[in-house]
This record gives C-alpha cells, structure tokens and sequence, in this order.
C-alpha cells in the first residue's frame, strides 16, 4: 500500500479521490487535484494542501480533508455521493 502522505500531486492526481468539507458551512466536494497541478506544480506534497485549501462558498479556512484510493469500489460510490451534493 502506498503511503499517501508521501505522494506528489501528480501521482496523487493519478492514484487517490481528494475529498474538502468545509467546517463552516458544511459544503463537500471533490477536490480537482489535476488543476491543481497545473497551479502548484506537479511536485507539490500532497501533506501540504489541506493548508493552502479555502471554502469556495464562504471563504472558510476549516477545512476537513479525505483522501481515498481510486481502486477501491467503496471509494467509486462515495464519490458519486460527493459529487450528487
């Protein structure tokens, strides 16, 4: 098993479903890891971007954060449910 606080974003990109809820206003989403390469560049660690993370809603900086692998079945349905929400 990977250890997913040792990852890039790009390989993270690839291998694992980054999920924010905000503590605030309590909205979920899935957190679009492939943009974020793009701006933070593809060797940014991943352990570091629940700090850099703010609530698109209402600005918030509480920011509770998930990271799931992508091959697991378990992890396909609740990213079905973030993305319902």
């Amino acid at each position: 098993m990977t250890d997913v606080w040792s990852l890039q974003l790009l390989e993270a990109s690839q291998l694992v479903v980054y999920g924010a809820e905000c503590r605030d206003c309590k909205i979920i989403v899935n957190v679009d890891l492939d943009a974020l390469v793009t701006r933070l560049g593809p060797n940014f660690p991943i352990k570091q971007l629940r700090s850099r993370l703010k609530c698109a809603q209402c600005g918030g900086k509480r920011i509770i954060t998930s990271i799931l692998f992508r091959d697991n079945t378990a992890t396909q349905r609740l990213t079905e449910t973030w993305v319902k929400r």
